[in-house]
């Protein structure tokens, strides 16, 4: 069954690539994911942008769990697209690098 593009599949290959040891490339995430995202997704511009922000998050070393409990609190999705904000540290910051207040 082919499925929309989610934060848990995300999360799910993001924590497969770091437990095979192999690097967080869009090649890698689309190989993990071709048999259940639709191929247009896969090619799209959100893709893209959803592994580049998957590999500033530093994920190396956090359980599946923690990974997307980590794309939750970090808020770079809204309905599956991505939008400014970022984890940085223990800190949820916009694009321009400034706090953002809870």
């Amino acid at each position: 069954m082919v499925e929309a593009l989610t934060i848990s599949l995300l999360a799910n290959a993001a924590y497969d690539l770091l437990k095979a040891k192999v690097s967080l490339s869009i090649e890698n995430f689309k190989n993990i994911l071709k048999d259940t995202v639709k191929a247009d997704v896969l090619e799209g511009n959100e893709f893209a942008l959803a592994v580049e922000n998957i590999k500033k998050l530093e994920l190396k070393g956090l359980d599946k769990t923690a990974i997307e409990q980590q794309f939750n609190n970090s808020h770079i999705f809204q309905n599956n697209t991505i939008f400014g904000d970022a984890v940085a540290g223990d800190k949820i910051v916009n694009h321009y690098g400034s706090e953002k207040k809870s």
